[in-house]
């Protein structure tokens, strides 16, 4: 508060106890307190009125107290601007003023009501407002006369508390080009270094920032393609890349770096120069062991190989590193078993067979040589299985037997004789008893010396001979040295089952009956026979059933020893 003219006022009001004591603590003052009243007489130009709470700041510390302090109250005072400032008491907002939601002097100061706070503006004080209807260049500053032509709102690219666009968000552009914004004056453009290039700045960068976009159209680009893959702007070649003095398009396209490649430019190198697995595809682990004489076996065009091209004088590794069914032609199916490599059958020229070591082959003969490979069985082959071992040698010139004792004669289906003919292999000796063709009837298979089979195993019935052509005491068993004395044939009284007499016709005898009835070889004379010479056929028929005497005119009595009364005693 002031007065210039130094007047005492005369100024009743009613305080509380709290603003008695602040103003009793406060300045040289003359007061007396009647009935609750304050009556000032002093001057009260130094009144700090910071005390009471409120600080007059700006116009207001020019202003008159009684502006303020109408009819001397001096309590309960209202504090906001607007309180005052309402356009009737004193100037308030007008008509046209921006509807915000917040007390003035979160925009305006105290010194003068219609100067706003440079830069301090809290837009979010502001009500539901678009940025253009203060920013129109006469409220506030708006677009200038090189803006961006766009119907957008303010905010759709500026910060609401400066100008920045860090924001900004491309997608409102629409249609518009790069160029027409981003052309050095609105908006940074091409630099100085920039590639020879068209001005479609989207054909290799994107809108959040200049970095290249993933694909660029390199149709765009007008330079040559050093002018940008030189190892600073975009990737150039390697350290260890081919010498040479050739344009990138040259070998490469724009869409790849390994396409098109012109072998004719790197006339006179060596392919494995570039094809060493670092600068290019070389061998792979699984790479036949060869020299390095790409081309020897590959084209420049492909990796294809074509086998009439192949200069097998540079593959160091086997056969079957290559000619393994999948890099190259190898065995079939049909092929012989055999763990050998190709080079022991086969040339490198073609795959007829040469010097075939049969020693090698871990396969069955049959397996090559089955009549359409190679030689088979001929029509009067003997019928046998497909083991050709079984009876040939391994690997002959001319199918060579094996030795005889050698033969695996379970091979062999037909019969003995198919084989033992004489011609073919050994048959019947000259002296060999007479039988049927049926060797196995008497004779083990397998080899010489013809063993025979176990006795009990002898087929008798294939024996068209007499018994004694076998059983000779040499070729089988025969008569024992005290064997009766007979020129009959053994099955006269033996079977072919066993060596039991059986139907003995003593007729053919021509021994004494002694000789074979002595209670040893046949039964003999009982202890009560009479004693008697051994002459049995004196008193005996010769071939009784039991043992019948002969009539008794025809007993020779002289071959009785003993007394007439040992026989003629009225019971013999």
């Amino acid at each position: 508060m002031n007065n210039n003219n130094q007047n005492h006022v005369s100024v009743k009001y009613f305080l509380g106890l709290s603003l008695g004591l602040v103003l009793l603590m406060h300045g040289p003052f003359s007061h007396a307190v009647v009935e609750g009243v304050i009556e000032h007489t002093e001057d009260y130009s130094k009144f700090d009125h910071l005390g009471t709470g409120y600080e007059l700041t700006g116009a207001h510390a020019e202003l008159d107290c009684r502006a303020c302090h109408v009819d001397g109250i001096f309590t309960n005072l209202a504090t906001q601007c607007a309180d005052c400032h309402n356009g009737e008491n004193i100037l308030g907002k007008s008509a046209n003023h921006i509807p915000v939601n917040q007390p003035c002097d979160v925009c305006h100061n105290t010194d003068n009501f219609q100067v706003t706070i440079s830069g301090a503006i809290d837009h979010s004080a502001v009500d539901m407002m678009s940025c253009e209807s203060c920013h129109d260049g006469n409220s506030a500053t708006g677009k200038s006369a090189d803006h961006i032509q766009t119907a957008l709102t303010c905010g759709a690219c500026h910060e609401v508390n400066s100008w920045a666009t860090t924001g900004f968000d491309h997608t409102f552009i629409g249609e518009q080009a790069c160029v027409d914004c981003h052309n050095g004056s609105q908006a940074s453009g091409k630099s100085a270094n920039h590639i020879n290039s068209s001005d479609l700045c989207g054909s290799c960068h994107n809108t959040s920032t200049w970095s290249p976009a993933v694909t660029v159209d390199h149709s765009q680009v007008v330079g040559a393609c050093e002018e940008c893959h030189n190892g600073v702007v975009a990737t150039g070649k390697g350290p260890a890349h081919i010498v040479t003095a050739e344009s990138c398009n040259a070998c490469h396209t724009t869409t790849s770096w390994q396409t098109q490649f012109d072998h004719a430019l790197v006339a006179g190198q060596a392919c494995l120069e570039c094809h060493n697995g670092a600068i290019s595809t070389g061998k792979t682990d699984t790479h036949i062991n060869s020299t390095g004489l790409c081309e020897s076996c590959h084209t420049t065009t492909d990796w294809l190989v074509q086998p009439s091209n192949v200069d097998h004088s540079q593959v160091t590794g086997v056969c079957s590193s290559c000619h393994n069914g999948t890099s190259a032609t190898g065995k079939n199916d049909t092929h012989i078993l055999t763990n050998e490599e190709c080079d022991v059958c086969h040339n490198t020229i073609s795959w007829a067979q040469a010097a075939v070591d049969h020693s090698l082959i871990v396969d069955n003969c049959i397996s090559c040589h089955e009549g359409t490979s190679a030689s088979g069985k001929s029509a009067t082959h003997i019928n046998s299985s497909e083991s050709c071992q079984a009876c040939h040698e391994k690997h002959p010139a001319t199918w060579t037997p094996v030795q005889a004792n050698a033969v695996n004669h379970n091979e062999v289906i037909g019969d003995c004789i198919s084989c033992h003919n004489t011609s073919i292999a050994s048959g019947k000796s000259t002296s060999h008893i007479y039988t049927t063709d049926n060797c196995a009837a008497c004779h083990a298979p397998g080899p010489t010396p013809w063993l025979p089979v176990a006795p009990s195993n002898v087929d008798h019935n294939e024996v068209i001979g007499t018994c004694s052509s076998c059983h000779d005491g040499a070729i089988a068993t025969g008569k024992s040295a005290t064997h009766i004395q007979t020129a009959e044939e053994c099955d006269v009284c033996h079977s072919t089952t066993q060596w039991t007499p059986a139907s003995v016709d003593h007729t053919n005898f021509v021994n004494n009956c002694i000789d074979c009835h002595n209670g040893a070889t046949a039964s003999g004379k009982g202890t009560a026979h009479i004693n008697s010479t051994d002459v049995c056929d004196a008193c005996h028929e010769t071939f009784p059933a039991t043992w019948a005497p002969v009539s008794p005119a025809a007993v020779d009595h002289n071959q009785v020893i003993g007394t007439c009364i040992s026989c003629h005693n009225g019971t013999i």
